[in-house]
């Protein structure tokens, strides 16, 4: 996800060319020519760069435009995750008693930080923290939806996903 994304690279990885990817992958931004080599079974082996290329620069920007500001903690970084599972799919019929649910759980996840704020932190004043979390999070959910609508225009656009395992192995999951 873009949260763990964002999490993992400003914690391991802060102010270089490098991004986490997911648990298993860590890219480096100045070395696209190097993620697709040899031994790869890529019939537009130039294509596949530039689209990796382009398209791990744009997700490595969303991450960048959020990194600029202080990183997170630990406990805030949970919220985030926590948040997200309270963030549903409106497109979809979710029943009322599961949006009573997530209610109840958002409530609880800015309980338990505001008492990491004023507890932890000693903060009297904690809205410009509670403020920037919820913009990294607008910004990660935005991240991901726009991310993900790119993927399916090239997949459709280009059949990159039936013609190379490469693109497939790295998107599919």
């Amino acid at each position: 996800s873009v949260v763990e994304s964002y999490y993992l690279t400003q914690r391991d990885w802060r102010d270089t060319s490098y991004f986490v990817a997911s648990l298993t992958t860590v890219c480096n931004l100045a070395c696209g020519s190097e993620w697709v080599t040899a031994d790869d079974n890529v019939q537009r082996k130039e294509d596949m760069l530039r689209f990796l290329e382009r398209y791990s620069a744009e997700y490595a920007n969303f991450l960048i435009s959020i990194r600029i500001s202080e990183a997170i903690s630990e406990i805030e970084y949970s919220g985030l995750i926590a948040l997200a599972f309270c963030d549903l799919d409106f497109t979809q019929e979710v029943p009322k008693s599961l949006l009573q649910e997530s209610e109840v759980f958002r409530a609880n996840v800015f309980g338990e930080l505001r008492m990491f704020y004023r507890e932890e932190l000693k903060l009297v004043d904690y809205a410009g923290k509670i403020g920037r979390l919820m913009t990294m999070f607008h910004t990660m959910t935005e991240a991901s939806s726009i991310l993900a609508e790119e993927l399916r225009m090239y997949s459709y656009l280009f059949d990159v996903y039936a013609s190379d395992s490469l693109v497939r192995g790295i998107f599919v999951q």
